[in-house]
């Protein structure tokens, strides 16, 4: 059985990292993971009118990287999440983040990351 843990860490926390046991499937899903462990991300959903069913609006909402084997990956949609998750291998751990807040460098894409992995 193929191991699907991660850890969700939440920079709005101080760095509170929560262990997760099944890959999210969608940026939605991942965000209100989040909200249902910082406050902070909580908030934000309710006061700034994010919809929810809008992937686009959540990941300019929100600072979303996977973090694994020393790099930084932004994941912006959906399909980035799905395929970081099946590139990276374990640890595995998202950092997702309030973007107003987050100063995000030394970021890579999720095509630029599964190709490191090939080589």
């Amino acid at each position: 059985m193929a191991d699907t843990t991660w850890k969700l860490h939440l920079r709005d926390l101080g760095g509170q990292e929560v262990n997760c046991s099944e890959f999210p499937q969608s940026i939605r899903e991942l965000v209100l993971l989040g909200g249902l462990h910082c406050d902070r991300v909580s908030g934000c959903l309710k006061t700034s009118g994010i919809s929810l069913a809008d992937p686009a609006s959540l990941v300019s909402a929100f600072s979303i990287l996977g973090l694994a084997e020393g790099d930084r990956v932004r994941l912006g949609s959906d399909e980035d999440l799905r395929c970081y998750f099946r590139a990276a291998s374990a640890p595995r751990m998202v950092a997702l983040a309030i973007q107003a807040e987050s100063a995000d460098s030394d970021v890579i894409s999720v095509q630029d990351f599964i190709a490191a992995r090939e080589h």
